[in-house]
């Protein structure tokens, strides 16, 4: 139930420029068809250039997504200059894992994992900084004063355009391999770090996201965008602390911006700092006319899920149906479609119950599987058994046990009742 704050909140307004060549080709190497090269360029918290020697620990898995055979396992090398060529001796998609131990004064301990396919022929990877544990790890970076986008060459910024133009075109390796050049060319270049952070997480590489995010927020540039969609990332892994830590010095430095409350109200909810999240929360319904519309919806979202937790029903059926009538394709509109149906079955609104639940299925029926479950429980309250019945075994066959372990184990004793009621007579 995470929000994320689209890219185009936060697309950098630079001149398009002519495009720049593209990154490393070849399917061969050392004679081995499918087999292909990958070049790696090091980077160190804040953008500096490595000067010194690092080494690595690499582990490569190969087969079906990167998760068979270990080709090469544990083996250790050494980078002097920034980049490395690895040799991937398999076509299809490879799983790399990158283990590197921090010198606890330029940067810390960095373990990087990642996937690569046959598109992908460059990949940047970003040492992690020294972690403070007394200000959550990451709260002690600040936006700067500075703009450090205005100084990049031109040369970068024709690939940092050329990049945005394959992400668009959802070319993501051509996107990657041209972020990569962007930032070997300008390391300190925070709109190509936001806008690769963006890349990954768009495609479901939340770790990579967080990483390409914290390398821009080491930098002190002065804008917001790179902060916030680490928060925001940081709460997709449920690394809460983290992200309100850093949200939290975010807002304290641009206390007008209400866009920050809704990502941190969302880490202090899932923290359980209830009264915190309606509080940070609060301002920013306050100010919906300067937020978009799905931040609108999301922000009395938040608060639906505090009133629903304090067992008020109605309170939470009306910001739902004001967060639903903003904007009803945002994010977690399936979620608040089946937050809506429970509330409306606690009341006994079992016609608005219905009619939320079922657009909640129509909405994203994986995301809500839940849906299902409380469709049951409706119909079996007004002892419509064959409904009640199809609902939850329909329940039972596309809900994870693992993640609605109790849900499923109620969904069956449920079935069970229904059943021997039937059966008695």
């Amino acid at each position: 139930m995470q929000s994320i704050l689209w890219s185009r909140m936060v697309l950098m307004a630079l001149v398009l420029l002519v495009p720049a060549t593209k990154g490393l080709p070849g399917q061969v190497v050392n004679g081995q068809k499918g087999a292909r090269q990958l070049e790696l360029l090091f980077f160190q918290p804040g953008g500096e250039k490595l000067s010194r020697p690092i080494s690595l620990v690499v582990r490569i898995q190969t087969g079906q997504g990167g998760v068979g055979a270990v080709s090469a396992g544990g083996s250790r090398i050494s980078v002097k200059d920034g980049r490395h060529i690895l040799n991937l001796t398999t076509g299809g998609e490879s799983r790399v894992t990158l283990a590197i131990e921090g010198d606890a004064r330029r940067y810390g301990d960095t373990i990087a994992v990642f996937r690569v396919g046959e598109d992908v022929t460059a990949y940047p990877v970003f040492l992690s900084p020294v972690v403070d544990e007394t200000s959550g790890g990451m709260g002690r970076f600040r936006p700067g004063t500075s703009d450090l986008d205005a100084g990049v060459s031109k040369e970068a910024k024709a690939a940092f355009e050329t990049a945005l133009s394959s992400a668009e075109q959802r070319r993501f390796g051509a996107a990657l391999a041209e972020f990569t050049r962007a930032l070997a060319l300008a390391p300190r270049f925070p709109g190509a770090l936001n806008q690769l952070g963006l890349l990954f997480h768009q495609n479901g590489r939340i770790e990579e996201a967080v990483a390409a995010f914290t390398q821009a927020v080491t930098m002190g540039d002065r804008t917001i965008n790179p902060y916030l969609n680490l928060g925001v990332s940081l709460n997709r892994l449920g690394r809460y602390g983290e992200s309100i830590a850093i949200l939290t010095g975010l807002l304290e430095a641009n206390p007008a911006v209400s866009r920050i409350r809704i990502p941190l109200a969302e880490a202090l909810v899932q923290s359980q700092q209830w009264d915190a999240a309606v509080e940070m929360v609060q301002p920013a319904i306050a100010d919906s006319q300067n937020l978009p519309e799905e931040l609108q919806s999301e922000s009395r979202y938040i608060l639906a899920r505090t009133m629903f937790r304090e067992e008020r029903y109605r309170a939470t059926v009306q910001e739902l149906t004001r967060a639903l009538a903003t904007s009803a394709r945002w994010t977690n509109a399936p979620e608040a479609w089946l937050l809506l149906g429970i509330s409306h079955y606690e009341l006994k609104q079992d016609q608005e119950a219905e009619r939320a639940l079922l657009k909640a299925l129509e909405s994203d029926a994986k995301r809500v599987v839940e849906a299902r479950y409380r469709l049951g429980q409706l119909y079996s309250r007004q002892n419509q058994n064959d409904k009640a019945v199809r609902e939850l075994e329909a329940f039972l066959r596309d809900a994870d046990p693992r993640t609605n372990a109790s849900l499923v184990r109620e969904a069956r004793q449920m079935l069970e009742r229904i059943r021997s009621g039937s059966a008695k007579k």
